[in-house]
């Protein structure tokens, strides 16, 4: 058979070699059945034996999953067991059993139903990871309903193999045996989904996005996965064979090697000390952070609150959060973002107007001004928080000095309110804006007035900079961070931060991309946030630089006049310096408003 070579997005690193065993989701098969008056109170007897059943079923995922990959992996499932308990779901099929004399299995069904058309229009990656939960609930639910089947993950083969499947529930993922499964491929999930935590968390190498995987790979190919890029290689050559066979022994060491940097600084050459941040957008990364030898959070995205509570959190939830995240990095800072939902981020529970460009519209610091309750409560539980010593607050969006005035009143607002309270928060606070805006730069000397220091967010910076919506695919072509506009943004706004005297940061993207290292390094940035997963690289390559390299390489690159030239000059010195180096370079995730 000839080689294929098919192309997914690499999730979890690594390079591996071995038989595909292909396994479809198997399809729900319930049927609707009319119950009679007399059989109503024996059919809820049965759904809440089965209700209980699940509950001890999820428990018991839970602490294996405790055991394995520790508490924060675990509460995936503590979410499962509040979605069992949520009445839209369980509730609601009660009441179809009881009025509408429906069958459990098919009232759970219907229930099911209800809630993935009401919220089918919310595109937030994160939100859609919650119907992934909801619908593994639900069929752990039905499983038990029909005949008390037990809710297992797929069965295996006893050989080591890389699994291939449509896709992979939260349950399924985390029972998957990893001393057989050697890779994972599935045609749904993401960067951020619960499949691709779970592989990174256990060293599975992972790739997601393939179209029609099911179609493309058959029983028993022989395949090479390759994690860092997403190339699949089905039925390979000898040569191809050979080639990754060499590969996965670099990696292999190149992964010792990272793995060694851990408590080391991310210190140039020259002395020059670069601060590398996190980027968190759900809670069971913090758990990595040890790993990754991370200076702090640069980015603690707090919508996954709202997003996954489908309506608003209260104060207490959202303090013990923050409190949660600042003390797991203690005394590393951990600089929480105030919500920024709008955009693609619209979630249940919240009524947004009807837009015909939301990301130009009522998103991020809009909203929270808008709605003075959420935002009282979410600088509340920020502040009552701040007393770990180690947080520090961070405005979305703002695109002006009235904007940012208003935040700053509203702030101080709350902190009177805590003192008359006596409860207590740390005055010496400090408070930041994201640049990521056009309008933001061209008033960044009177911004920077205003604030402690500036994270810039390349992913909508670039996209409102160029006028482009990095989430239609008919203009992806022209997004590019490299874009000699998008440089010379940044480039102001660090000139702004260095005449005020605060410091300034970047974290969308771009910074997580080797290629441009280099070029953010020369354009004087004092930290860098990236995803947790590629933070050791770039403490590598950024322990192998020189500033002043750096600086020389800038002032070239700046004068360029378009985002191809750029983008080949940074490609050509990254291979000149670390072209043997196998460096994992994921897609952008979509619908990520850094």
């Amino acid at each position: 058979m000839r080689e294929q070579r098919i192309q997914g997005i690499g999730v979890s690193p690594g390079i591996v070699i071995g038989e595909a065993r292909v396994h479809a989701r198997r399809r729900l098969m319930v049927r609707p059945r009319a119950l009679a008056v007399d059989q109503v109170d024996a059919e809820l007897r049965h759904f809440e034996r089965a209700v209980e059943k699940s509950r001890r079923g999820i428990l018991r995922v839970s602490t294996q999953v405790r055991r394995r990959l520790g508490a924060d992996s675990a509460n995936i499932f503590e979410a499962h067991l509040l979605i069992l308990d949520d009445p839209m779901l369980t509730g609601r099929a009660r009441e179809l059993i009881s009025k509408e004399k429906l069958n459990a299995d098919f009232a759970l069904l219907t229930a099911m139903s209800e809630i993935q058309r009401a919220f089918s229009d919310v595109k937030d990656e994160f939100f859609r990871q919650r119907l992934d939960d909801l619908e593994d609930v639900g069929r752990r639910l039905i499983d038990q309903i029909q005949s008390g089947r037990s809710h297992k993950a797929r069965s295996q083969p006893t050989g080591p193999h890389i699994l291939v499947a449509d896709d992979l529930s939260p349950s399924e993922a985390a029972c998957l045996d990893t001393t057989r499964v050697i890779g994972l491929i599935t045609e749904k999930g993401s960067q951020t989904s619960h499949t691709a935590i779970l592989c990174r968390s256990v060293g599975v190498p992972a790739i997601v996005g393939v179209e029609n995987v099911l179609e493309q790979i058959k029983q028993g190919e022989v395949c090479i996965l390759d994690g860092n890029s997403g190339l699949i290689l089905v039925e390979p050559d000898p040569s191809t064979m050979l080639e990754y066979s060499q590969l996965r022994r670099v990696f292999a060491g190149f992964q010792l090697e990272l793995d060694q940097l851990t408590h080391e600084p991310a210190t140039t050459l020259d002395g020059h000390r670069v601060e590398l941040s996190a980027n968190i957008e759900l809670p069971t990364e913090l758990e990595h952070l040890p790993k990754v030898g991370a200076d702090g959070i640069g980015l603690f995205r707090s919508e996954y609150l709202f997003l996954a509570a489908e309506t608003m959190p209260g104060e207490e939830t959202q303090f013990r959060e923050y409190r949660k995240a600042a003390r797991a990095v203690h005394p590393r800072r951990v600089i929480i973002r105030t919500f920024d939902l709008g955009g693609d981020k619209q979630p249940g529970g919240m009524q947004f107007p009807h837009e015909a460009n939301p990301f130009l519209g009522w998103r991020a610091i809009r909203v929270s001004l808008d709605r003075p309750a959420m935002f009282r409560t979410q600088l509340r539980a920020i502040l009552r928080a701040s007393v770990e010593g180690n947080v520090q607050l961070m405005f979305p969006m703002v695109s002006g000095v009235v904007e940012l005035r208003r935040a700053l009143d509203f702030l101080e607002m709350v902190k009177a309110e805590l003192d008359a309270e006596r409860l207590p928060w740390n005055r010496e606070l400090k408070t930041g804006i994201m640049v990521e805006v056009p309008s933001a730069v061209l008033v960044a000397d009177e911004l920077a007035r205003m604030v402690d220091f500036f994270s810039i967010g390349t992913n909508d910076l670039t996209q409102y900079t160029l006028a482009v919506d990095r989430n239609n695919h008919t203009v992806a072509h022209l997004y590019r961070s490299l874009h000699p506009a998008v440089l010379r943004s940044i480039r102001l706004t660090v000139e702004a931060a260095r005449r005020a005297g605060i410091w300034v940061g970047l974290c969308g993207e771009l910074a997580g991309d080797p290629a441009a290292l280099m070029l953010l390094l020369g354009l004087g940035l004092d930290e860098l946030s990236v995803s947790p997963v590629l933070l050791p690289e770039i403490k590598l390559l950024v322990r192998a630089l020189r500033m002043e390299d750096c600086r020389t390489f800038t002032d070239r690159v700046m004068s360029l006049g378009d985002a191809d030239s750029i983008q080949a000059a940074c490609d050509e010195v990254l291979r000149g310096q670390f072209g043997d180096l196998p460096l994992w370079r994921p897609a952008a995730p979509q619908g990520d408003n850094s």
